[in-house]
């Protein structure tokens, strides 16, 4: 063969060379990109997921005091002497009122100077608390008394004894349900509650109406929307005007009938919202909406029959795919030229573009940490701003209205009970800004620690007996030890409050103290569900709700452990947690024994 043959055959050796690994270069930066599009879906649908679950508990919180502020406020408003009178007088009129034409009883009503007064002050309280309605019914539906009596289109006069709000509050004091008004045409909820102590003394019901945009103005949050369903799986309020008064499909095998549908939804025909699993999901929470992609996560609300969801947008699997895909293959082809014929120039540019990553990594952890903090404020924000209005709303009442001694002091409790709520959060959001922000500072001195846990633990007592759990307290003889004395009595108070929130009645929380070959330990032990695998990495962060729930539903901030942490750190000690003997959880905290050490750590 000659030299020519084999230059060819050479060259052709070389082109099928060059030609096969150009295209498998193009392949393996093709999968590598897509690759690296999942594994950006999957890590942004676990943190979208947990941000989902905390929006949902703190949603959950706000509605629940929604319709705790109406229970309360209807009860109230039965104990009025003048509501009391009206009720029992057409009441007492038998049937031979309600069977009236409906002409007939609002031209009595509204010659009732009795009527127009009730009447006259409903629509004050409902100016003050922003409601859409409060009305009166006697004992057999019958509405003599309204908020909107001085309006054309008034319910005064009409019927609503069908209802199940007005059945449920004559049979069990209470009663609720999201209704399309019979005038207003508006979707709200309707809030009973009885007149009288029991069945047979009941003269009737008082109802208050909450417009759905109050539901829109307390749980909106940007980048998330809800949803409460009613027991028949009918959506019933949600910011999105889009989904109201359709049917959640999947969620909810129940559906309302015929009759039902058009006289409380308004409508001739079952809506339903396109919804299901989301196929090839990635989580749980991870559903289609509409064939979008969503993040759905649900809970019972404390109102018997209802559900709140909060769900957030994702992107599609198959945008991220091809986006990632077509990134790699435009990457491979513009690699190969410019590698061979411009490595010299961008030499110099790469490492001018490490420098600008650099600077760009530092940048995107300052946005991080702003968001972070944008988090913080948005949840600290919810938790607050119900409580607060919840308090202005009785307060406001108490001041304008004359209350019997019983319902005064109801009234103070919830709102001392709540005030320490409040200021049991801003304490927490307190010490971890400082602690967060480097600012914590001790002041240590030798402190007796059995006596400082003895102290501590009288401040539990009554927590502890409202749930009948006995507290024992095993120390030895222990050398003086190097602490901050407020700060560590933190600590004891966190630990041992909460042992008594997630351990069962008539349980026991053991609290020990000893000297130790390290140190100085000290733990706390209960008897409740104790710490599951999932919870250990969230167990010591800021606002992190665990799976395991207080037993008598006490409140929780998540902030508690993230702050025994750092105080305990700034000690120079360190915190564990570990199952306990009889299944529960046992908090350790080993400190060191000497000043010296302590001061310098």
């Amino acid at each position: 063969m000659s030299s020519d043959a084999r230059l060819m055959r050479g060259l052709a050796r070389l082109r099928g060379t060059v030609a096969l690994s150009v295209l498998l270069w193009l392949l393996v930066v093709a999968v590598v990109a897509w690759l690296h599009g999942r594994r950006q879906l999957e890590d942004e649908v676990a943190e979208l997921a947990t941000d989902t679950a905390l929006y949902r508990d703190s949603a959950v919180r706000i509605a629940n005091q929604n319709f705790l502020e109406l229970s309360k406020i209807t009860a109230l408003l039965t104990v009025r002497t003048d509501v009391l009178a009206l009720s029992e007088k057409y009441s007492a009129l038998g049937r031979s009122f309600a069977d009236l034409a409906l002409a007939q009883r609002i031209a009595q009503l509204k010659d009732d100077a009795q009527v127009q007064s009730t009447s006259a002050r409903l629509q004050e309280v409902v100016g003050d608390l922003r409601y859409d309605q409060i009305f009166v019914e006697d004992r057999f539906g019958t509405i003599i008394a309204s908020s909107d009596a001085d309006k054309p289109d008034t319910v005064l006069g009409l019927n609503f004894a069908d209802r199940p709000s007005f059945q449920e509050a004559m049979k069990n004091e209470e009663g609720s349900m999201f209704v399309v008004g019979s005038t207003s045409r508006e979707l709200g909820l309707n809030f009973s509650s009885r007149i009288g102590k029991s069945q047979s003394e009941a003269t009737g019901a008082v109802v208050a109406r909450l417009p759905v945009e109050r539901f829109v103005e307390h749980l909106s949050r940007k980048g998330y929307e809800f949803i409460i369903i009613d027991s028949y799986g009918m959506i019933v309020a949600s910011g999105d005007p889009g989904l109201l008064l359709k049917h959640v499909g999947p969620l909810s095998p129940r559906r309302p009938d015929d009759e039902r549908l058009k006289t409380y939804y308004r409508q001739d025909q079952l809506k339903t919202i396109n919804l299901a699993p989301y196929e090839g999901r990635l989580h749980d929470l991870h559903w289609a909406l509409n064939g979008k992609p969503i993040l759905l996560s649900l809970a019972n609300l404390g109102n018997k029959g209802y559900q709140l969801g909060v769900f957030s947008s994702l992107h599609e699997k198959d945008e991220i795919d091809r986006a990632y895909f077509v990134i790699g293959l435009l990457v491979g082809f513009m690699g190969i030229p410019v590698g061979i014929a411009l490595y010299s120039l961008f030499a110099g540019q790469m490492r001018r573009a490490a420098s600008g990553r650099r600077l760009k990594a530092v940048n995107a952890q300052l946005e991080r940490a702003n968001a972070e903090k944008n988090r913080y404020l948005g949840i600290a924000a919810h938790d607050l701003r119900n409580p607060l209005s919840s308090l202005r709303g009785l307060s406001q009442l108490m001041l304008e209205m004359d209350l019997p001694e019983e319902q005064r002091l109801q009234f103070v409790n919830v709102i001392h009970r709540t005030s320490d709520e409040l200021l049991n959060l801003v304490n927490d959001l307190l010490d971890v800004s400082h602690i967060e922000a480097g600012r914590i500072e001790l002041s240590l001195s030798l402190v007796d620690l059995p006596a400082l846990i003895r102290e501590r633990l009288e401040h539990l007592t009554l927590q502890a007996s409202r749930k009948q759990i006995r507290i024992d307290l095993i120390t030895d003889d222990m050398t003086a030890t190097p602490l901050d004395k407020r700060r560590f009595g933190q600590v004891i108070d966190n630990l041992a409050s909460n042992a008594i929130k997630f351990s069962p009645l008539g349980s026991v929380v053991t609290v020990r103290a000893a000297d130790s070959t390290d140190g100085v330990e000290f733990s706390v032990e209960d008897e409740g569900p104790g710490i599951g695998e999932a919870d250990r990495e969230l167990l010591f962060k800021s606002f992190q709700k665990l799976s395991a729930k207080p037993t008598a539903g006490e409140k929780s901030t998540g902030l508690g452990l993230s702050i025994v942490k750092n105080i305990v750190e700034a000690h120079g000690g360190r915190i564990d947690v570990e199952k306990a003997p009889n299944g529960g959880a046992r908090f350790v905290v080993l400190l060191p024994r000497s000043l010296t050490t302590a001061e310098e750590t």
